[in-house]
């Protein structure tokens, strides 16, 4: 009898091992996302092409893409490094729901303002950079497999490296576009 007991409470203590935990994951509202940049090479235009240190530093950059419009605030701008910064929530919100205002869109582009005004006194903005569509495609696929599979780690991990914007003219981007957005 005695063996019983201690076999049943050597049982119990195995399933309680076994058992799946119930802590859920805390996601981080605070973490960043890296839009490294990238020189292009640059092509004879008649349009400026604007380097990837004046993007980073102009106070007035906007991410635009099918979704929207976006502003980078200075806690944004990484000029050691040459890259923006987004939030993390802009990819897996606090809650733990993937976001795809960013990761689903297309046509992502950067603009800047070109120093001139339209009849409102508005600033007037060029385009000055690209992420290819190949490039958000990519990770918004590595990041769908990642949390399917609660590597939510990683996924912070691909943060940091999976987006990279290039610099180039309207004229460019518009040929980029036509061609695919690759």
């Amino acid at each position: 009898m005695k063996r019983t007991i201690l076999m049943l409470a050597m049982v119990g203590v195995a399933l309680a091992a076994c058992e799946k935990k119930n802590d859920s994951y805390t996601f981080d509202g605070n973490a960043l996302v890296y839009l490294n940049g990238a020189e292009q090479p640059r092509f004879k235009s008649t349009e400026r092409q604007y380097s990837v240190s004046e993007i980073v530093r102009d106070s007035m950059t906007q991410l635009v893409n099918s979704v929207g419009r976006r502003a980078f605030s200075d806690s944004q701008r990484d000029t050691v490094n040459n890259r923006l910064l987004m939030w993390g929530t802009d990819i897996i919100t606090t809650s733990g729901e993937i976001q795809y205002d960013f990761i689903g869109a297309t046509n992502t582009h950067l603009i800047i303002p070109n120093g001139r005004k339209d009849e409102y006194g508005l600033p007037l903005y060029d385009t000055c950079g690209y992420i290819p569509q190949s490039v958000i495609d990519n990770a918004r696929v590595q990041i769908e497999e990642l949390y399917a599979q609660e590597r939510y780690d990683e996924i912070y991990e691909l943060f940091h490296t999976a987006f990279t914007f290039y610099t180039c003219t309207g004229e460019e981007y518009k040929q980029i576009v036509a061609n695919g957005g690759n």
